[in-house]
């Protein structure tokens, strides 16, 4: 329970500003969601529709999503970051392993995609694109973006959902079900039919994925696919039969109340048609071969559904359109300054991503070195600096998210330090109860700590023994 004068304090207290390095990690990530759908798309319409609807399609996909991703994505991940800090339990929860293994089949499923599309491009190009290290760190990227930016820690509170299930019975579910509106039955087929096939097309594609890792374990692949996918379908089936109600229920005057003009909204609502249809063929999957009417009926359906997802998501984009200096936040950092590290904090990680591909592929060095030896050595020396200086400024970060989760929690730790740590420790132990354990945010200031000045130690070896000799 929290009493009034606290939730006064809570909400007069200011909030701090959300760190640069989030709105470039919500950048990248609605970046890699946006290439990841126009790969997918690509990969299910390639061969089944025109090359100009495809690549309309496959393009409208990468906007919506990229956009849809972008808005809010910085404080989603810090709000993330800061609700698992505090309460890692909630990652333990049913919604959010449901949520979790959601994001693992389609991890998968792009996966397929990056590989197939990899391995179709002109052979001059295989040798010096890495497929499959491309295609896995894109996917776990997907995955990863999958997760924080869908799941919503705040409703992970296993006593609010006992609460609920006692509060309304199961009887009395079961009864209302009978007593909704027929547009409520329509939305229900409409959203598990699209859920079941969206799902099918992901489990045929986890499937071929492990089994071409582990090809003589089959009863072990069908039961991780099966399992994966089941889990999809119950979590598209609550989303999608949601937003097919919320469809029917939508009046018309709400929906173009915050349009700006009518231009931008003929070409927002082409999107959305475009990235419906490619999200039908998705759905279609590998089912190629059936009947012109089926596949046009599960086409159909997807294309519906997907147009009521975005339809919804369609107002956040329209307020960034009609007011952007108000909703800059959501998107940009709101100081020049913090912008300019955002722009370096990404640059930073495109350097460090090629140079470590350069430094891993003995092809790449050696089509480096034979085209510009000088060009060379300035790239590996460009790569060394950008790696001392981003670990340094990464461990630095941590600390202080350490700290200020640390400062945020229930209790209030004293500064710790890592001299006086290993000095401490036993008169702390000899004052602790038997049953009492150490603050979640403690441990996780003195681990970070550690690592910091174990990097630091590495990195800047003489400003380390000046301080020990100072100490």
């Amino acid at each position: 329970m929290v009493s009034s004068t606290d939730e006064a304090t809570t909400t007069s207290t200011p909030q701090p500003p959300i760190h640069y390095n989030w709105y470039a990690i919500g950048f990248s990530s609605a970046l890699i969601m946006g290439l990841s759908a126009f790969v997918i798309t690509c990969n299910f319409m390639l061969g089944q529709a025109p090359l100009i609807l495809v690549l309309g399609c496959a393009t409208a996909g990468f906007i919506l999503n990229t956009s849809l991703y972008w808005i809010d994505s910085a404080e989603k991940l810090a709000t993330f970051f800061k609700t698992t800090i505090n309460n890692p339990r909630s990652l333990l929860h049913l919604d959010a392993l449901l949520c979790l293994s959601s994001a693992i089949c389609i991890g998968f499923l792009a996966l397929e995609s990056y590989i197939n599309q990899l391995a179709s491009l002109p052979k001059l190009w295989l040798p010096m694109l890495p497929t499959w290290p491309i295609a896995l760190g894109l996917s776990i990227a997907n995955v990863i973006s999958t997760f924080v930016l869908f799941y919503t820690p705040e409703n992970t509170s296993i006593e609010a959902s006992k609460q609920s299930q006692s509060t309304i019975g199961y009887r009395q579910w079961l009864t209302s079900l009978f007593q909704q509106p027929w547009h409520h039955y329509l939305g229900y087929i409409l959203g598990s039919t699209q859920s079941l096939m969206y799902s099918l097309t992901n489990l045929f594609s986890v499937f071929n994925m492990i089994n071409l890792l582990a090809p003589q374990m089959h009863l072990m692949n069908w039961t991780m696919s099966i399992t994966l996918a089941s889990a999809l379908l119950i979590a598209e089936c609550q989303f999608n039969c949601s937003k097919a109600i919320e469809l029917f229920e939508r009046k018309q005057a709400n929906r173009q109340s915050n349009w700006p003009s009518s231009s931008l909204q003929n070409g927002l609502y082409s999107l959305i048609i475009m990235n419906g249809l490619a999200n039908g063929w998705i759905a279609l999957g590998t089912l190629v071969h059936l009947p012109l009417l089926l596949k046009a009926s599960i086409i159909t359906i997807g294309f519906s559904i997907s147009f009521a997802i975005m339809e919804s998501n369609l107002q956040d984009i329209n307020q960034m359109i009609a007011n952007p200096r108000v909703h800059l936040h959501r998107l940009l950092p709101s100081s020049t300054e913090d912008m300019q590290k955002m722009c370096k904090s990404i640059a930073n990680a495109l350097i460090l991503i090629v140079g470590t591909y350069i430094c891993c592929s003995t092809d790449a060095r050696v089509h480096l070195l034979q085209l510009n030896k000088p060009l060379a050595c300035i790239c590996y020396a460009t790569f060394v600096f950008t790696f001392v200086n981003t670990s340094h400024a990464a461990m630095a970060w941590l600390k202080t998210l350490a700290n200020r989760n640390t400062r945020t929690g229930h209790h209030k730790p004293n500064p710790i330090n890592a001299n006086h740590i290993a000095t401490n420790t036993a008169h702390k132990d000899s004052k602790r109860p038997a049953n009492d354990t150490p603050d979640a945010g403690i441990l996780t200031q003195l681990g970070i700590t550690s690592l910091y000045h174990q990097v630091s130690s590495w990195v800047y070896p003489q400003a380390t023994t000046e301080q020990a000799s100072q100490s």
